[in-house]
Parts: C-alpha cells; structure tokens; sequence
C-alpha cells in the first residue's frame, strides 16, 4: 500500500485485516494505539463512528506505512456497505480511512 503525503512524500508498508474480534490484551502498546485509531475515527467523522460503522467489518484493516525520509504513517480502513447487489465486489469509492503520522497530523485516507 502507498500514500502520498501532502508535499508529495510517498509512505509504503503492508496492511492487515482486522479480526472481528479485534483488540489487544489490555496493557499492550498496540491496545492503546488501537483505542487512539478509534478515537481518530470518531473525530474525523462523527461521535461513535467507529462503534457504529467500522469495527467488526469483513473489510476493516490496519498498517503502518513508512517513507524513505522518515515520516510514519499509522493507517485503518474499511469498506463501507454497498448494495446487496454489489456485495461480491470491492467498490474503491465505498472504501474510507483514517491515518496519523509521526508528526501528530491526522488525514481522511480515500482510494482512487
């Protein structure tokens, strides 16, 4: 996966699908940055987002992807509902993200 950042810098790295039972024992750092991707959700695209529209999808995934420059991006995303009809396929349009760098910018991720 790769994501061009705003001035043109590309970050790339491997996502992963998230269980439907996702999380981490508590206490682990990847539990907390779980929770903080949650809240990121949530302020980017309204109260209890996450709760109500991505956690436990089929297509909910996570990465971290990085740039030769140094920049770290943590990324999530999922695909959306689409029509019964359209089940089968993956529509890019109906996949959103979040994503927070090492900087402490937050992004709306979106596929083209």
């Amino acid at each position: 996966m790769k994501v061009k950042m705003p001035g043109g810098e590309i970050c790339a790295g491997h996502w992963e699908r998230v269980p439907h039972d996702s999380g981490s024992p508590p206490g682990t750092q990847d539990a907390q940055g779980n929770a903080e991707m949650a809240e990121l959700w949530n302020y980017l695209y309204g109260h209890n987002f996450y709760q109500d529209n991505v956690k436990g999808l089929a297509l909910y995934s996570r990465g971290v992807l990085t740039s030769t420059a140094g920049t770290t991006i943590r990324v999530e995303f999922y695909q959306a509902q689409v029509d019964a009809r359209e089940s089968d396929q993956t529509r890019v349009d109906a996949i959103m993200g979040v994503g927070k760098d090492n900087n402490g910018n937050v992004y709306r991720i979106s596929f083209e």
